[in-house]
């Protein structure tokens, strides 16, 4: 005896939209896409997506956008400094 599930057609199409959903949420590629296609991934996480990176199938790293520390201008110091007037010749 042979017993067979059959989907209806709204529960094969909430299926893939759950499927497409999930795809959409967090794009996934394998290792030799990502090295071919690397310039087009970084563009994509410069817009803000995020972007996993499989070995094998199984998530290894994911590329978000970068968000950086505060802005900082080189050769500028933050600094208290205390001179004592006539401490080095007190000394002598």
């Amino acid at each position: 005896m042979r017993i067979s599930f059959v989907r209806s057609s709204r529960q094969a199409r909430l299926a893939s939209q759950d499927k497409r959903a999930e795809r959409d949420r967090l794009a996934q590629y394998n290792t030799y896409e990502a090295r071919h296609f690397l310039s087009d991934l970084l563009r994509r996480v410069r817009q803000g997506e995020e972007i996993v990176i499989a070995h094998a199938g199984h998530p290894i790293a994911k590329l978000v956008p970068y968000a950086g520390g505060d802005p900082t201008r080189p050769g500028v110091i933050r600094a208290h400094v205390v001179v004592h007037d006539g401490a080095e010749e007190e000394e002598r």
